[in-house]
Formats: C-alpha cells, sequence, structure tokens
C-alpha cells in the first residue's frame, strides 16, 4: 500500500507519505528429498533394479524432521514513511531535502533448535533512517551552465530466501541419510524409490545449521553525484558527471566453526586439522608440486590426511549470515548531445570507473573465513 499527499504553493512543493508492503513467501529448496542413488556401472544399476541392493555405490537423501514439512513459510512486513520539500531558494537556485525511514520486520523461525540459541532469531531492522539532500544552481542566470549536485543515504532489504535455511536448517529441521555414513541404510532402500520414513537408529551425518548473526543489518549505501552541463551552442550540450557510493553491511554467509587457519608460505589460508592422538595440528608447508599442505602427525611424525577439525565437534558448518562486506564504485563521465534536425539528436557517451569490495570481521581474518577447508 502506498499513499503520498502533494502541497504546492508559488515555487515551493512538500511531499510526504507512507508505504507498506507484506511479502508472504514459501519455499522448499533442500537437496535430495526425492533420494539420489549413485551407481559405478549401468549393469549395477540393472542388479539393483532387480533387487541386489550391494550394487548401490551410494544413497544420500535429505529428510525433514522435527514436526516439519521441511519448508520455510513466512512474511515479511516493510513500513516507510518519507517527507520531501523542495525550495526555489532564489530563481536560480533550488534546493531539495527529504528524509525517508525504512523498518522490515522479518518471520522468526517456529521449531527453532533450543541447544543453539542463534537459531531463534532472525533480526529486524527499524533504524533505516535515510537523509537526502540536492541542489540545483543555473550558474550566472543565463540558463547555459547549470550544476546539479546530490547525495544521501540509501537502505537495501533483505530478501527472504536468505531465511529458508534456518528455518529448514537448524541442526535438527532436516537429517540427511548416506550409506557412507551408515551402510544399514541399504536394507530400506527400493530402488528408483525414496525413503518415505526416517529409519529408527540409523546413524546421520552430523548436521550444519544455518543463522544470522544478533547484529546483522541491512545494506546501506552513501551516495554523491556531481553533474555540470553546459551549453555549447543552440544545438550542442556537453554534460561532466561523477558518482561516488559506497555501501556497508552487505551480506555475507560465513563459517564460524572452524579454528583459525595459518596462511602458508604461498598465500594459501589453511585450517588445523587433528592428527590420531587428537592434537590440534596446523599445516607445517605445502608440496611444492601439487600447491597442497602439509600435515605431520605427531605420533608417528609421518604425514597424514587431514579432515576439518571444528571447535564443535557435535556440529558441522554454522553458517552465519553477517553484515560484513562493504564496496565502493567511483565513476566519471563525459556526455556530448548534438541537435542534428528537428528528428535526429546525435549523443554520445564516455564512462570511466572503478569498483572494489573489502569483507570486515571482528574476530578473525576475514581470508580465514572466506578459504576452503582443507579437507
Amino acid at each position: 500500500m502506498l499513499d503520498n499527499l502533494t502541497w504546492t504553493h508559488g515555487n515551493h512543493t512538500i511531499k510526504t507519505g507512507v508505504d507498506f508492503n507484506f511479502s508472504p513467501g514459501k519455499q522448499q529448496r533442500e537437496t535430495n528429498y526425492g533420494g539420489q542413488y549413485t551407481f559405478k556401472t549401468l549393469s549395477d544399476y540393472l542388479a539393483a533394479l532387480a533387487g541386489d541392493n550391494t550394487k548401490i555405490s551410494r544413497y544420500q537423501q535429505s529428510v525433514a524432521a522435527n514436526g516439519t514439512q521441511g519448508q520455510y513459510k513466512g512474511t515479511q512486513r516493510e513500513y516507510a514513511a518519507f517527507f520531501t520539500a523542495s525550495i526555489k531558494l532564489h530563481r536560480d537556485l533550488t534546493v531539495t531535502a527529504g528524509l525517508r525511514w525504512d523498518g522490515q520486520v522479518n518471520p522468526q523461525p517456529t521449531t527453532p533448535n533450543p541447544d543453539e540459541p542463534i537459531t531463534r532469531t532472525i533480526p529486524n531492522d527499524l533504524k533505516m533512517w535515510q537523509p537526502r539532500l540536492g541542489l540545483a544552481w543555473n550558474v550566472g542566470g543565463k540558463g547555459t551552465t547549470v550544476l546539479r549536485l546530490s547525495g544521501g543515504l540509501f537502505d537495501s532489504r533483505t530478501p527472504s530466501y536468505l531465511m529458508q535455511r534456518v528455518f529448514t536448517d537448524n541442526g535438527l529441521n532436516t537429517v540427511v541419510l548416506d550409506t557412507n555414513t551408515d551402510n544399514s541404510i541399504l536394507k530400506f532402500l527400493k530402488v528408483p524409490n525414496a525413503i518415505a520414513q526416517l529409519p529408527a537408529d540409523v546413524k546421520t551425518p552430523i548436521n550444519s545449521l544455518y543463522a544470522f548473526d544478533p547484529d546483522f543489518r541491512n545494506p546501506r549505501s552513501g551516495q554523491v553525484a556531481l553533474a555540470i552541463e553546459r551549453q555549447i551552442d543552440k544545438h550542442t550540450k556537453v554534460t561532466l558527471g561523477f558518482v561516488r557510493n559506497s555501501t556497508w553491511n552487505l551480506q555475507r554467509r560465513l563459517d564460524t566453526n572452524l579454528f583459525a587457519p595459518v596462511t602458508l608460505s604461498n598465500g594459501l589460508p589453511v585450517y588445523p586439522a587433528y592428527d590420531s592422538k587428537g592434537v590440534l595440528v596446523q599445516a607445517s608447508g605445502f608440496n611444492a608440486t601439487t600447491g597442497q599442505a602439509i600435515f605431520i602427525d605427531s605420533a608417528t611424525g609421518k604425514t597424514f590426511t587431514p579432515k576439518v577439525a571444528r571447535p564443535d565437534a557435535t556440529l558441522g558448518q554454522i553458517n552465519l549470515n553477517k553484515s560484513v562486506a562493504h564496496s565502493g564504485y567511483g565513476g566519471f563521465s563525459i556526455n556530448v548531445l548534438r541537435r542534428m534536425s528537428r528528428a535526429y539528436n546525435l549523443a554520445l557517451t564516455t564512462r570511466t570507473r572503478s569498483t572494489a569490495m573489502t569483507i570486515r570481521t571482528r574476530a578473525t581474518s576475514i581470508a580465514s573465513q572466506r578459504s576452503t577447508p582443507s579437507i
């Protein structure tokens, strides 16, 4: 719902309004709800189809648990109010000022994991205050040169698809069957069907979970634009422009259930692993030929194949949506507009721009959180 009210008096204009948006959503995005069979050969598949389950190389299936249907259902509610005024301070100078407020109220998980407090809440954002200011100046009052300057703060919404896994993947609501974890699953299979109900006493892989950082906020950008328009002759106009945009609180999903890595001399950040004695071992170097990290067992002194070591061994990945990314953009433009005839114009535009993105974090090196664990 959008409602506006505009008041005009002479050369002054005031506009105010409110905007309400309710966005219901329903998603089911889990993989392998229908089961996934893997066979080494076609003959193995045909044998399994005839009832020989020993020919199944691997079977994987996601199963909804904890009384859920493996679905996300929720409604985002967004509220906004704004005020803007355009005031002609002089016949050649117009100033436009405004303020906008946005609030986003997010759906909350209905069946959170009681052992993991971060799965209970998806933060709302009710602090999106966005002032804006613009200026238009007819330099010299002749209408041949116009200077335009504008700037302001702008907030962006967080879409609900980022919230789906908080509902369905919190360490309880979805479990995964995998014959690589428990080979007894084979006896419940009938190719090509999926398992209809979670078998009792079957081992499942350690679950991962998804959640939102309690300090999560919607992205915010500061924008500034400057343009100078110059009338060369009655048929030609040249415009020089500059725009700068700096955005903070961009969303990134980071696995926080990891120990701090070391960065090898080849620039590769590698996470530690447990050796045969349960000692947490950092990579001691890397293979110059393959580039792979080298781990030395403290008990035997020999190299070993590492597996990811996690501070919370009862969980896999703890994928936390965080507001930690920043991007910057700057660009210049030159535009030439030439009226060729009553029916035709010729426009030439050239632009140069630069962009950058960084990610910040409060605790450990961000490079360590973004890199792929050594497995």
